[in-house]
């Protein structure tokens, strides 16, 4: 009896060590699930952010559109995203209207005054993602007083048909100085010059004009006291088009030349009204890779549209946060208001060499055409009416 009692103890106490090592196994097995669970879920989590589309929206705090004039923003612009069709646009105001991929206002005499525009971007679940209201301010086409404007740029200002439209605009009101281009037109715009080349000793070879005329020698740098000592140029209003040239993902150090520039204006005419021009989005890539050099190659081999469309993009955004805030310097929004699409040189070429149906390509990605640059002169303009009072 007394045998096997102690049987059953001994059983019963091999089952409870049996099942204690059991239950520590299924323990550690748990453990070793939930770790490698774990582990998924950051894999997934890393794929996800790794993945996920890059909405980001610029939209400044004011517009202006000058009466008579058309001011258009474009969404693909006022907003980067690697997954555009992702995401619908609704622009909503008293005047203007709300069309497929951008929006669009004429200036008329009976809508003088600020009105509210809101811009709401829902993504494909109907959810909206963004909301902003900014004013916009609709002006009259005058300016008040004669205005001398210098502007100092690249190729988008080197003697570009918007000088001409944006003086004739104003009726005789604005006049360019310089030391380049004709009488009334004058400018500072250098082909393929970038903002550190007016930083530096660095000659114009395209013009065989030598040195550019801000680079004091005896101070090793930009010097706009000096430039105008060196010309006799004594203008009323700075404009400053610059930032394609050189641009790269990297905006910092462009932004820190720019407000080198922008601080050694004001050391010499603390209170002259300065214009920074926010550099236009490229042409597609169809007219990335059309464009050639003097020698009919491909002039941007390796460059592709989103690429340089964030470039864009992140100069704009810093812009305004370097100087948005600025007394006495004023953004002109170009990167939002040039129709990039279709303001570039086209082409009808065969949708392949086979084939004998055409199609529009474009053939320039840089420089605008014509008609773009006389889009830019409206929006030059309507910001002069808006802010020349």
């Amino acid at each position: 009896m007394a045998a096997t009692a102690a049987a059953a103890l001994g059983i019963a106490v091999y089952d409870a060590a049996a099942a204690s090592k059991q239950q520590s196994r299924m323990e550690e097995e748990i453990a070793q699930l939930r770790e490698e669970l774990n582990e998924k879920e950051q894999r997934i989590q890393e794929l996800e952010d790794r993945t996920a589309d890059d909405l980001q929206v610029y939209l400044p705090d004011r517009l202006y559109v000058a009466e008579g004039r058309t001011l258009e923003l474009y969404n693909s612009q006022v907003a980067f995203s690697g997954m555009p069709d992702e995401y619908s646009f609704n622009w909503v105001c008293d005047i203007g209207k709300n069309l497929e991929r951008k929006y669009q206002v004429y200036g008329s005499e009976d809508q003088i005054g600020e009105h509210t525009l809101t811009l709401t971007i829902y993504n494909s679940r109907l959810e909206p993602v963004y909301e902003k209201d900014t004013v916009l301010e609709v002006t009259e086409a005058s300016v008040r007083q004669p205005v001398k404007i210098l502007n100092i740029g690249d190729s988008l200002s080197d003697s570009a048909p918007w000088y001409e439209e944006v003086a004739s605009l104003a009726g005789g009101q604005i006049t360019f100085v310089g030391t380049r281009g004709n009488e009334g037109l004058m400018h500072e715009g250098r082909s393929g010059f970038s903002i550190c080349d007016y930083l530096t000793e660095t000659e114009y070879v395209y013009g065989g004009e030598g040195v550019q005329p801000f680079y004091n020698p005896g101070t090793g740098g930009f010097d706009y006291s000096y430039y105008k000592e060196k010309t006799g140029v004594s203008p009323d209003v700075v404009q400053i088009f610059l930032g394609k040239n050189g641009m790269s993902l990297d905006y910092e150090p462009g932004i820190a030349w720019l407000e080198e520039m922008v601080n050694n204006i004001r050391e010499t005419d603390p209170d002259i009204p300065i214009y920074l021009v926010q550099t236009i989005y490229m042409g597609g890539q169809d007219g990335i890779g059309n464009e050639t050099d003097a020698k009919g190659r491909s002039a941007l081999n390796g460059w592709w549209k989103l690429e340089e469309d964030k470039k864009v993009f992140l100069w704009t955004e810093a812009m305004e946060a370097a100087f948005g805030s600025m007394d006495g310097v004023y953004l002109i929004p170009a990167a939002l208001a040039f129709d990039s699409e279709y303001n570039f040189r086209a082409s009808i070429e065969p949708v392949n060499a086979r084939s004998s149906r055409n199609e529009a390509v474009l053939m320039e990605g840089m420089h605008p055409d014509t008609e773009g640059y006389l889009q830019l002169a409206d929006l030059f303009f309507s910001t002069y009416c808006g802010t020349m009072k």
